[in-house]
């Protein structure tokens, strides 16, 4: 939500309103993040101006990223909220994150999939725990003090099934997994080092 559309809303609806755009705003963004853990990790900004960002890809290029258009509508029975009913708007809540996560992951894996490719970081073929191991080797890792990092694998449903068809990794699989998080582990701390020298001024 833009400060110029926060202005026009305060204007035009009544305090009865507010309060209900309010709970629905709220309420739809719980939905939302409790139903896609990627989104859940994002976070709510305020903005003045949504307008197209570039994302420094590096070797003096950038890839421009659009803003995501998300919008979308929802209906209550008047009757039922008088008589303190709700199965109606909370089933129309529903229905509305869900439309709007659709809108809104679709452009966000299609901004992620743009600056994956403009950098290299992509792979292709069927899907396979070599395919998910061969990707990992190409994504920085940022790691908390406690080890582990905060790396995340997305698919849908379909791929998923294809991927437990195949049965867990082998021992093999595994190995590289473990050879790869511990190299890019050693490369994170390094940097973190060369970063910590470069503050204190040494």
């Amino acid at each position: 939500m833009t400060a110029e559309s926060e202005r026009i809303r305060e204007v035009t609806l009544t305090e009865y309103d507010v309060a209900g755009y309010e709970f629905l705003l709220a309420g739809t963004d719980a939905l939302m993040r409790a139903t896609d853990p990627v989104y859940g990790r994002m976070r709510r900004v305020p903005m003045d101006v949504v307008s197209p960002v570039s994302v420094d890809v590096g070797e003096g290029r950038a890839v421009r990223v659009e803003p995501i258009d998300a919008s979308s509508w929802i209906s209550f029975d008047v009757g039922e909220a008088i008589a303190g009913e709700r199965q109606l708007l909370l089933s129309e809540m529903a229905f509305l994150a869900q439309r709007q996560l659709a809108a809104i992951m679709s452009g966000f894996y299609s901004h992620v999939g743009e600056v994956a490719e403009a950098v290299g970081n992509t792979v292709s073929g069927p899907m396979s725990w070599d395919l998910i191991i061969d990707a990992l080797e190409r994504v920085d890792l940022v790691f908390r003090d406690d080890g582990e990092h905060g790396g995340m694998i997305v698919m849908n449903q379909q791929t998923y099934a294809r991927l437990v068809r195949q049965g867990p990794p082998t021992a093999a699989q595994q190995a590289r997994v473990d050879d790869i998080l511990r190299r890019k582990r050693e490369e994170f701390d390094a940097r973190r080092r060369r970063r910590s020298v470069s503050r204190d001024g040494h």
